[in-house]
């Protein structure tokens, strides 16, 4: 079975930071099936280990079992509300770490932030293999926001957050490129919106988001 983790850390307690290098990424080839995150945690650590640069912390509860705490001396800190929260294909998990079953293909991300705080979640897939570039983007409060006002919103927040759009006469936008990643006309391959796993059938101005939705971005073949 094949996974992947992205592990993000930022600067300090706001949204509005850059992250510290690029994202932490760890590839499993060989996971079993049914394999849950803690289990996904707890083989990298045999793995890898201090010695190989890949530590963790956690609690136990009898109520919630194993909670991560910290990753590589970067630990929670409850008095300003930032908490390790983890996503799995972008979406935030409802259940903890012990319950969180993997299947084939999954993508899970860590991420140290402030749960409280009303935000739209943006991942970017290439032809199947997830691209990390996972942003929690600021929600700004309106009812609903189109997709190509949430990428405004990511280019706003967090520099290294790169697209390329083309507007027609009329106004509407066509981007052809997030991070790297981008159409390719040769091979049939674009860039399609999904909005919480869902492919949108609008475009991207007339895509609606609302707070903590989860925004893709998956490059496909035609």
């Amino acid at each position: 079975m094949f996974a992947t983790m992205a592990i993000m850390m930022v600067q300090s307690s706001t949204l509005f930071t850059s992250f510290v290098g690029t994202s932490e990424q760890y590839v499993f080839n060989n996971l079993p099936y049914n394999k849950t995150v803690w289990g996904m945690l707890e083989e990298l650590s045999l793995s890898q280990g201090p010695m190989g640069g890949f530590n963790f912390t956690y609690e136990t509860s009898p109520q919630y079992g194993h909670f991560v705490t910290g990753f590589k001396g970067v630990e929670q800190n409850p008095s300003q509300g930032m908490f390790w929260l983890f996503y799995i294909n972008g979406i935030e998990s409802q259940v903890g770490v012990d319950n969180a079953v993997l299947q084939d293909g999954d993508s899970v991300q860590f991420q140290l932030c402030n749960p409280k705080i009303e935000t739209v979640s943006i991942s970017i897939r290439s032809l199947g293999s997830w691209y990390y570039f996972f942003l929690r983007v600021p929600w700004s409060g309106a009812s609903s926001n189109s997709a190509f006002d949430m990428l405004l919103s990511a280019q706003h927040a967090y520099p290294g957050f790169n697209m390329v759009v083309n507007t027609s006469p009329s106004g509407e936008h066509d981007v052809t490129e997030i991070c790297n990643v981008k159409d390719n006309f040769i091979q049939h391959q674009f860039l399609r919106i999904y909005v919480n796993g869902v492919l949108s059938q609008q475009d991207i101005d007339h895509t609606m988001v609302n707070a903590s939705d989860a925004l893709w971005w998956s490059l496909e073949q035609e």
